[in-house]
């Protein structure tokens, strides 16, 4: 009371916000649970339970339950949720989890094979809840969710295209500042930026890496991509069975890094030189923007005479096994077989 609004750095130490905020602080350990995300990227979860996959990539996931110690049961009701994972430390070999009502309980062979006091997964099947003894470490989880945006964590490198024409490589390289110079003022981040014909993966371990350009462009596409089913030329975008034809189109996409599980490729490509400038106009670091795990722009997206959305040719949210499902959809002049 009595300060202005730009009162200074004596107000993260005022009395009476530090009371307000211990007075709220959270149990790391809860014996009862509510949660709700909408990205186990951002929030998996906490303490004893985390929520490392979804059935529908972005929509709420929720969890509620509680843990008696007494009984050594957990009960928990879920919502949106493909994976949980259970961390008891040494207590989980005699834990029985209910979950949605399907009873698993102990696996001493499990508990076992795992490790003692390892975490526990348990996946949501066709016929229920089940334990897994071992996952699929390139598998979606929350260190790698997936949404395009996701590749701007595990400090990023910025990979810029030089195989192309003069054009392409002037458009690219322009691209690519931009997105930097951006993430500079809006961020307060630096990203690091170097050329294809300098890329050297082993050189950058366990980092997030976007690549400028596409697989004609860009040099350093081979390391990363090569045995990919995402592919990009100046002919189109050809996913699985998705294909989209154009020499005008953008591309943004995020994929598993394939020398690492915990860290992605990122890319920003354009089937042409149209393409790229297309690419200029997408928005990366507004706030409230956010794009799918794939979306190809058309021409259309910046025609004054149409609305933008009819530009989108394609859009995806990959399964949890990176693959294409039944998330997506493509415009009619695009094909899916």
């Amino acid at each position: 009371p009595g300060v202005g609004h730009w009162w200074g750095n004596r107000c993260v130490d005022w009395p009476p916000l530090i009371r307000f905020l211990e007075e709220r602080s959270l149990d790391p350990d809860p014996d009862q649970v509510r949660f709700t995300t909408v990205s186990p990227g951002i929030n998996p979860g906490g303490g004893w339970f985390r929520i490392t996959q979804q059935q529908l990539a972005n929509a709420p996931s929720r969890v509620e339950g509680t843990r008696n110690d007494a009984e050594s049961r957990i009960e928990l009701i879920t919502e949106n949720v493909a994976r949980l994972e259970l961390d008891l430390d040494d207590r989980m070999p005699a834990w029985t989890v209910v979950i949605d009502g399907d009873e698993v309980g102990p696996d001493a062979k499990l508990d076992l094979l795992n490790g003692r006091g390892a975490p526990a997964f348990y996946d949501r099947t066709s016929d229920g809840w089940r334990r897994r003894a071992i996952i699929n470490p390139r598998a979606k989880r929350p260190e790698r969710n997936g949404s395009f945006k996701d590749v701007f964590r595990h400090q990023p490198i910025l990979v810029v295209g030089t195989m192309g024409d003069e054009t392409e490589n002037r458009i690219t390289l322009a691209k690519a500042i931009h997105d930097a110079e951006s993430f500079l003022y809006r961020g307060n981040g630096v990203l690091d930026m170097i050329l294809d014909v300098d890329f050297d993966r082993e050189q950058h371990p366990r980092r997030n890496v976007i690549l400028y350009g596409n697989q004609e462009t860009n040099a350093a596409w081979p390391q990363l991509l090569a045995k990919d089913p995402l592919q990009v030329d100046r002919t189109g975008i050809r996913f699985e069975g998705l294909e989209v034809e154009g020499d005008d189109l953008a591309v943004l996409a995020i994929r598993p890094r394939p020398d690492w599980t915990t860290v992605s490729v990122g890319v920003v490509a354009g089937t042409g030189p149209s393409g790229m400038r297309l690419a200029e106009r997408i928005p990366l670091f507004r706030s409230g923007v956010h794009h799918p795990d794939l979306v190809v722009f058309g021409p259309e997206s910046i025609d004054p005479d149409t609305e933008g959305l009819d530009g989108i040719r394609a859009a995806a949210f990959f399964e949890n096994d990176w693959s294409l499902g039944e998330d997506h959809a493509v415009r009619e002049a695009s094909k899916v077989k």
